[in-house]
């Protein structure tokens, strides 16, 4: 017996949000069998209103472990980063000079974590509104092979939304190549925008037809069924 930590597919329980357990068939908190369904539909599971939850205690502590791991990844490259100026080339000792230098590039690495964090946690102000057009942009990039020199272009597509705020302005979704909200929201759903640190999400108001619902933490799609992200573990945003 044991925590999933490490590995593929869910680590969380779709019911009750705990961390599963391993050599288990169903979650030993509540019960809810991990294959999790076998027969019902996931239409209609989302419902129709909104979740109220967007506080809930589970977002907060993603982001703390998102936070962890993130900076233990960092203690390593600062540690990498040490290794390459102060052993391979060979260049540098480990004097004061060599340490000043050291420093140096360590305040840049962590500089820009911090100005990264600062901008990611920036809250914005939540709103209500309704969809009201969705365009593409199409572009293309241009680079050279390096094996045959011959120069290749590539096509892209960037999607953007319209929104129409309750206050009667309007909102638009910035141009991007992701076409995640692009492909969930559709003209005429009516959203509420929800603008807290880390998070960047629109919650739909009919999810009734939705076989699957964004996690508003980690933004993997998951089954309208699922009450908890399994893969973060954060609460999925339905109706009540």
């Amino acid at each position: 017996m044991g925590k999933k930590w490490f590995g593929y597919g869910d680590f969380y329980c779709w019911n009750c949000g705990k961390n599963i357990e391993k050599g288990h068939d169903n979650c030993p908190f509540c019960g809810a069998p991990y294959d999790k369904f076998e027969t019902s539909s996931p239409l209609g599971a989302g419902g129709v209103g909104w979740s109220g939850q967007e506080n809930h205690s589970s977002f907060a502590a993603y982001q703390r472990r998102s936070r962890k791991t993130f900076r233990i990844c960092m203690v390593i490259l600062s540690l990498i980063i040490g290794f390459i100026l102060f052993v391979l080339p060979g260049e540098l000792n480990f004097d004061a000079e060599g340490l000043k230098i050291y420093a140096g590039v360590l305040a840049i690495v962590w500089g820009i974590d911090l100005l990264w964090d600062f901008i990611n946690n920036k809250s914005h102000k939540d709103w209500e509104g309704v969809v009201t057009g969705k365009e593409t942009e199409e572009y293309t990039t241009t680079s050279r092979d390096k094996e045959t020199g011959r120069t290749e272009t590539k096509h892209h597509t960037r999607f953007i939304l319209h929104f129409r705020k309750d206050d009667g302005s309007e909102e638009k979704l910035p141009a991007t190549d992701n076409s995640g909200w692009y492909d969930y929201l559709n003209e005429g759903d009516r959203v509420r925008y929800h603008g807290k640190k880390s998070m960047n999400y629109y919650e739909k108001y009919d999810k009734s037809h939705d076989e699957t619902i964004p996690c508003a933490g980690c933004g993997s799609e998951r089954d309208a069924r699922e009450n908890f992200c399994g893969r973060c573990g954060c609460v999925i945003l339905k109706a009540k």
